[in-house]
């Protein structure tokens, strides 16, 4: 299957997904079903046991009588036997807690571990929250889809299973047949059903409901942009459209649901009729006891409860299988962006960065936007990248940190093919200070020992210190330990750059990359720090996005781009006698920036 997150999947994929998380904890699973398959083997001997019992007191008297110690006995055997029923029951119940809290664990980290492998573009392309409400939709799902089969269904086909084998070795082979050919049909038509017309309609709903999920987290991200430009109106006008849609799909499920259920309601009730008349009409014509007729109205009742819910559960059950699809098909999704088969972690020695006749484009089928691109980076070296939007810089980063891969050519560093070695080795040898610092909703020392968690407070805060951000952080009351709030939004713009750029000194990564480090910060700050850039640059290879000035005077290299091309390079007084395209954008400054 391609990297695609909207693949439906069929219920057989669902459940040996299912399956596969479970069937690492065997003993326990089956430990549960022995459980099940012994209540379910005492509710069905309950009826049998009264029947022996009220055929014996019916009896009372006559040659066949059976004495009074055997009246008591059996009594005391038909309580112990209702003891039994809820001993092995709520031992499964107990087995099933540790159970349960396991494989959930263990499909909420397989499901988020997925989610990570997928591509830059994959995510770009998918809903956060819908992604989020998937995954926990996906545990509970799971756990249900258990719950029902292993507590429900199971016992239901042993009590029935068990009823119809009892009916027919005990005189009454055409009950026994009637009950078996009654129940295949009952699932068969319902069944059908719940999958055919209940199934599809539930679906769709869920589809509706993750697209609402979706907005509104997407909303939520974006509160600013939605006050600032007073939008709230119209925000809450696409979630209105969103739920139009949802209860409309709803509305379909929910009476066809119904609908099914009125339907199991109704042959249920016909088949518990249909058996007690039945045993009536045989006590009448000598063919049965009055214990016999105990024994129907007993398990008819039993049947009756297992089967008057067989239907929500089925539809219950689908509607958790439905939930489980989208963890399921990540499961199957391939990752765009894989690790070749025993591939080496990359090793930095050096630095060099070299694009070799490199083709590549986001689009198949469009014109790609670098067509056999060949430069190469020196080790050691501050490469500056500058050019108008679009014209290829920030392709020329992602492609360096393998974000996507190329079709044609390849990139090495110190000789090494990025496509040959490992994801993880690569992105733990680049550093990144991005132009909108995205933080995590974590304390300020979390965020800024990101790369390197276990660093002592002492190294933190001298990397705090160079980046300026320190006398900042000592003025709030909870200082490192504050919360910055989701994706840094308590930070001002320049405070999370700074936040980044410590960040990135804690890092020491020997290749580093600055998108736009120092864009949101006033030139008095950007003066602060610019000894801690230099420092932290100095020995290593960095790539550097900047329109400004003072940051591109410092390159040793400048690389030009238009168009997906490199049209200029070297340094800046050089570029500036040729009198072309450089010459055009550094003309085109204004207040110390290149636009």
């Amino acid at each position: 299957m391609k990297e695609s997150h909207d693949k439906p999947m069929g219920i057989t994929d669902t459940l040996a997904f299912a399956w596969r998380i479970v069937r690492v904890r065997k003993p326990m699973f089956w430990t549960m079903l022995i459980c099940a398959a012994m209540f379910s083997a005492v509710e069905v001997a309950l009826p049998i046991l009264g029947k022996t019992l009220f055929d014996g007191i019916a009896a009372f008297g006559s040659a066949d009588s059976i004495s009074i110690d055997m009246v008591w006995r059996l009594t005391f055997i038909f309580f112990g036997f209702h003891f039994a029923f809820w001993l092995f029951r709520y031992g499964m119940f107990y087995v099933w807690i540790p159970f349960s809290v396991a494989y959930i664990r263990e499909l909420v980290q397989v499901g988020f571990e997925r989610v990570l492998k997928f591509s830059t573009a994959w995510h770009n392309d998918t809903f956060t929250g819908v992604t989020v409400r998937n995954l926990t939709r996906g545990m509970w799902a799971l756990d249900g889809i258990l719950e029902l089969c292993i507590t429900q269904f199971f016992p239901t086909f042993l009590v029935i299973l068990g009823t119809a084998i009892y009916l027919s070795v005990s005189g009454h082979p055409l009950m026994g047949g009637a009950l078996a050919i009654f129940l295949v049909t009952f699932m068969a038509v319902t069944g059908t059903i719940s999958l055919k017309i209940v199934a599809p309609l539930n679906q769709a709903s869920n589809e509706a409901d993750s697209r609402v999920g979706g907005l509104i987290a997407d909303a939520v991200t974006c509160i600013a942009a939605i006050k600032a430009f007073g939008m709230e109106r119209e925000e809450a006008a696409r979630i209105r459209e969103g739920m139009d849609v949802w209860q409309a799909r709803k509305f379909k499920a929910w009476y066809a649901a119904t609908g099914n259920g009125v339907l199991q309601t109704t042959l249920t009730f016909f088949l518990r009729v249909g058996f007690v008349f039945a045993a009536v009409y045989m006590w009448t014509k000598g063919q049965a006891s009055l214990g016999d007729i105990f024994f129907v109205m007993s398990i008819s009742a039993v049947i009756n409860s297992y089967l008057r819910d067989f239907g929500s559960q089925l539809r219950t059950l689908q509607n958790h299988i439905n939930d489980l699809d989208p963890v399921a098909a990540y499961m199957e999704m391939q990752p765009a962006i894989t690790d070749a088969p025993d591939a080496p972690a990359l090793a930095v020695t050096g630095g060099e960065i070299v694009f070799e006749d490199v083709t590549f484009g986001y689009k198949h089928g469009l014109a790609p936007l670098f067509s056999g691109l060949s430069i190469t980076i020196p080790a050691g070296k501050t490469v500056a990248l500058v050019g108008r939007s679009g014209s290829g810089k920030s392709s020329f980063i992602k492609l360096v940190q393998r974000l996507y891969d190329v079709q044609g050519g390849r990139i090495l560093i110190d000789g090494q093919n990025v496509a040959g070695v490992t994801q993880e080795s690569l992105h733990k040898s680049i550093a990144l200070v991005p132009q909108d610092p995205v933080l995590f909703h974590r304390t300020l020392a979390e965020n800024i020992a990101y790369a390197r968690p276990d660093v002592p407070m002492g190294v933190i805060r001298e990397a705090a210190h160079d980046a300026n951000i320190d006398d900042f952080i000592m003025t709030l009351p909870e200082k490192y330990e504050t919360l910055v709030g989701e994706r840094g939004v308590k930070l001002s713009g320049g405070e999370r750059q700074r936040v980044a750029i410590a960040r990135a000194i804690v890092a020491q990564r020997p290749i580093l990359v600055m998108d736009e480090a120092t864009s949101s910060l006033d030139s008095v700050s950007e003066e602060a720090i610019q000894g801690a850039l230099d420092r932290l640059t100095r020995g290593r290879t960095t790539l550097v996005i900047a329109h400004r000035l003072s940051t591109i005077r410092r390159a040793d290299l400048i690389l030009v781009f238009e168009e997906g091309r490199i049209v200029e390079q070297g340094p800046h007084e050089a570029l500036l006698a040729q009198n072309a395209t450089y010459r055009k954008l550094y003309d085109a400054q204004v207040g110390g920036l290149i636009v």
